[in-house]
């Protein structure tokens, strides 16, 4: 079970993670790590986030005041048995949902040429590169990066042609694009929704009666786990029971099926296998 838990940088299992973190970053940095463990003090660290899995600390974050209108973010570190299972990205958020909370409507950070596994998480949880701020603006192995916390999302019908991109590389990417085109794609509609002006999660409703069927339900590789598919998908659902619809449903892949529980999905005995790929039907009664 995991449990995030804000705390202060008093807290013990804070400063046992952040010894680990030191550690680390000391046999990356070599002769640099003096001149980056000046700026990385916890003494004055007043929002922690820790995560914990079946009790045990496994991970930690941080952020401080940086200027009135932004936070930096500090002291990321996840246990290395525990990584590449998207814990580090549930820290991030939660660190960025406080910083909202506090009115901030930035985040920046520093990391290091020498941590790509850093790098990588916050490119994919769209941080974007910026020039170096202080006092790291002369330092060649920093890299610094920024996020705008309070970005523009709209939701809006699309044609069908403009989701085939994205359900060809998320979805099907070792298909012709052929593959992805539906033949009833010219009769149903299909839903974007934009980050920023730029399409990130897509959906296709098919109507047969009292009954709509969700199709290629998918998110840009970049955005995924940011919660832009959930934010479509809950929109999908108050449409669609809005209009007198009973009954609203999909067929998803069997290792996905968790996710739609939480939109109140269930499912159903109806099962069949493609390309290799076990389905299994899910639907919502309203």
């Amino acid at each position: 079970m995991l449990v995030i838990k804000r705390t202060k940088s008093t807290s013990k299992d804070f400063i046992y993670l952040v010894k680990q973190l030191d550690y680390e970053l000391k046999q990356r940095d070599g002769d640099e790590h003096a001149f980056f463990a000046q700026f990385n003090s916890i003494e004055a660290l007043q929002n922690v986030i820790l995560l914990y899995h079946d009790g045990k600390a496994i991970g930690c974050g941080a952020f401080k005041k940086y200027n009135s209108s932004t936070s930096e973010i500090k002291r990321m570190f996840v246990i290395p048995v525990y990584r590449g299972n998207g814990y580090a990205s549930k820290i991030l958020l939660a660190l960025e949902k406080w910083s909202k909370e506090l009115s901030y409507t930035h985040c920046i950070l520093e990391t290091g040429i020498k941590q790509p596994e850093a790098i990588n998480l916050y490119k994919k949880n769209s941080y974007l590169i910026i020039p170096n701020y202080a006092p790291y603006t002369n330092i060649d192995t920093s890299i610094c990066f920024k996020k705008k916390l309070t970005l523009d999302i709209e939701i809006t019908k699309i044609l069908a042609e403009e989701t085939w991109p994205i359900r060809h590389k998320v979805m099907w990417p070792e298909q012709p694009l052929s593959f992805v085109k539906l033949p009833k794609d010219s009769t149903g509609v299909h839903y974007g929704l934009y980050v920023e002006g730029i399409l990130t999660s897509i959906i296709s409703l098919f109507e047969n009666g009292e009954s709509v069927q969700f199709r290629k339900f998918a998110t840009i590789l970049e955005s995924q786990g940011q919660g832009y598919g959930s934010i479509l998908l809950k929109h999908i659902i108050k449409e669609v029971s809005s209009k007198g619809i009973k009954q609203l449903w999909c067929n998803a892949r069997v290792e996905k099926k968790e996710y739609y529980y939480r939109f109140g999905l269930k499912e159903t005995a109806i099962t069949y296998h493609k390309k290799g790929i076990d389905f299994v039907k899910l639907e919502l009664i309203f």
